[in-house]
Formats: C-alpha cells, sequence, structure tokens
C-alpha cells in the first residue's frame, strides 16, 4: 500500500502541525531582539505559542521554566501522534520518546548523587505522561542513589545502572548517564532496518549524525570534565 494512503490520516496532521511552526521570518526577527523578554514577548504574540506560554512572566530571569514547558509540549506533540500509528512506527515512535524519559533519569541520577533532595526536581521532570513505562512517582520517594536504582526495578534501566553502583562516585555520573544515551540509540537503530525502505535511508542518515555528535561529545566529556583518558 503507498505510503500517502497508507498514512493519509497521520499526515494530515503533521502538515496541521507544520503550519504552527515559526517561519524563518520569525527567527530572523527572533534574532533581532534585545533580551529574552522581547524575545518572549514576540512568542507570545503568536496564537501557536500564546496558549503555551500565557502564564510565563517574561520579566522573570530565570528560563528553565519556558524551557521546561517547550520540552513538555514536544511531548505532548508525539504522543497525539501516536494513535495514527501503529507496528513498527508505533514502536519507533515510542522508541524516540524515550530521550526524554532518559533527560529525566540523568537529572534524578545527577541530584541523588549530589545528596539533594530526589523529589526536589519533581517540578523539572519532562516525560511523566502515560506513556512512559517509569513510575515517576516513585523514583521521587528515593533517597538516595542505591534507593533509586532499586525503584527501577521492574524497568529496563535497573539491570543498566545497577552495576555503576560500585564504581567511584566521581565517576558515576559519566557512565551513567552514557550508558542512558547508548540505551536510547540502541533501541532507535534496532527498529530503522524494519522502516520502509525510503523512511529507512533517511533516518539512517539522521541517526548516523546523531550517533557521530554524541561520540563527540562523551570522548570531550571524558577528557576534559571526568579526566578519563580510557
Amino acid at each position: 500500500m503507498p505510503n500517502i494512503s497508507k498514512y493519509a490520516a497521520v499526515n494530515t496532521k503533521i502538515r496541521y502541525l507544520e503550519g504552527q511552526l515559526l517561519s524563518n521570518e520569525d527567527y530572523e526577527a527572533l534574532l533581532n531582539k534585545e533580551d529574552t523578554e522581547e524575545i518572549m514577548l514576540f512568542l507570545k504574540s503568536k496564537k501557536e505559542y500564546y496558549e503555551l506560554l500565557k502564564d510565563i512572566d517574561e520579566q522573570s530571569s530565570d528560563l528553565s521554566a519556558f524551557e521546561l514547558l517547550l520540552l513538555k509540549n514536544n511531548v505532548w506533540h508525539y504522543e497525539q501522534l501516536l494513535p495514527y500509528f501503529s507496528g513498527t512506527y508505533k514502536k519507533f515512535v515510542k522508541a524516540f520518546l524515550i530521550r526524554y524519559e532518559v533527560s529525566d533519569l540523568k537529572l534524578l541520577i545527577k541530584t541523588a548523587i549530589k545528596g539533594q533532595d530526589i523529589q526536589s526536581v519533581g517540578n523539572y521532570l519532562i516525560s511523566c505522561t502515560k506513556n512512559s513505562a517509569i513510575d515517576f512517582y516513585k523514583l521521587l520517594q528515593s533517597k538516595s542513589l542505591e534507593d533509586l536504582i532499586d525503584n527501577l526495578a521492574e524497568t529496563p534501566y535497573h539491570n543498566l545502572l545497577k552495576p555503576f553502583l560500585e564504581e567511584s562516585s566521581d565517576r558515576q555520573l559519566f557512565y551513567m548517564e552514557m550508558t542512558l544515551d547508548q540505551y536510547f540509540f540502541r533501541r532507535i537503530t534496532s527498529l530503522i532496518p524494519k522502516l520502509d525502505p525510503e523512511d529507512r535511508r533517511l533516518f539512517k542518515k539522521f541517526m548516523g549524525i546523531k550517533i557521530d555528535l554524541f561520540n563527540i561529545q562523551w570522548i570531550y566529556r571524558a577528557k576534559e570534565l571526568f579526566d578519563i583518558s580510557s
């Protein structure tokens, strides 16, 4: 069945979402803004962003709430597409959402390693949705890194991260974060061969670039931030 008819519904949905994207002219205008307040006011003037940003104080210097809203909005849009897919393509979209899950786990792990209250970062989690396989409420009750890993027992992340509890504290974060990133890329790349030929070609190229950038980033972090040479 031709893809144009096979995915007619999702194509219609995506075209609608594309209509809400900022134009090249909008980005030029954003580049010419003097400060974050002007940027926020400009975005609020756009119908597609007003509802999302209306409760954000444009005069606030804390951009974390703004960034979090944008990331959560990304997750929401991905999840809106899920009902339009089936089979491998649905698995592929779900696998793509793992990157947000991984981002949240990194935040929780970093907080635990620093000995800070894990519950304090609850409002900064991105992927606490029905499509996540993780019980984030349970994770937020964790009192230590060991407790956090134990609370992942019913997920694939438990066996991935548990071995690093024995690692020296100055390297735990590096190895855990890198392992989580590798897990995300493995899940995505394992599904690419099952896509239709044209999609397979495009995503193979796209993910190849992402993986190259990932490797460069982690080589730099290993040498410069964690003093790991091998």
